[in-house]
């Protein structure tokens, strides 16, 4: 009996760290799959605005920032899925909320800076990622 209770402290000791080293792979692997699904969201973010930009199409919603100066708000579930401008749709909740803005360079009327910011997560927003994007003016199109 002494044997047993001496080999079920020695386990207990062993298993002890791994649970706490679980705990720190869930929590490493929960931030690496928010950092892929934010620069998912970052990269769509701007293909949408540089192809629009391409077409030539003032009237999106993303290019409504350059011409009314008021900063565009979407929402992305997570994994990355595009919400619309509406925080909740089909039952299906928000965990990013993707802003963008723009500052236009008075002294360059060809030249249009873009910041592209994710928040997250959902509903309180506490971390942050932006990206800065330049477009410029070829003639009449972006």
């Amino acid at each position: 009996l002494v044997e047993i209770v001496i080999a079920l402290g020695i386990m207990a000791f062993c298993v002890v760290p791994l649970v706490g080293v679980l705990a720190v792979a869930f929590q490493q692997s929960r931030e690496a799959q928010e950092k892929t699904d934010v620069a998912f969201v970052l990269q769509s973010m701007q293909a949408s605005l540089r192809g629009a930009v391409s077409q030539g199409t003032n009237s999106l919603d993303l290019l409504q920032a350059r011409i009314s100066s008021t900063p565009q708000t979407t929402y992305f579930a997570e994994g990355g899925r595009f919400l619309g401008t509406n925080a909740s749709t089909n039952g299906v909740t928000a965990f990013y909320r993707c802003i963008v803005s723009t500052n236009a360079f008075p002294s360059s009327p060809t030249r249009l800076s873009v910041t592209i910011e994710v928040q997250y997560p959902a509903p309180a927003y506490t971390k942050s990622v932006s990206l800065p994007v330049s477009l410029f003016r070829y003639g009449t199109r972006w």
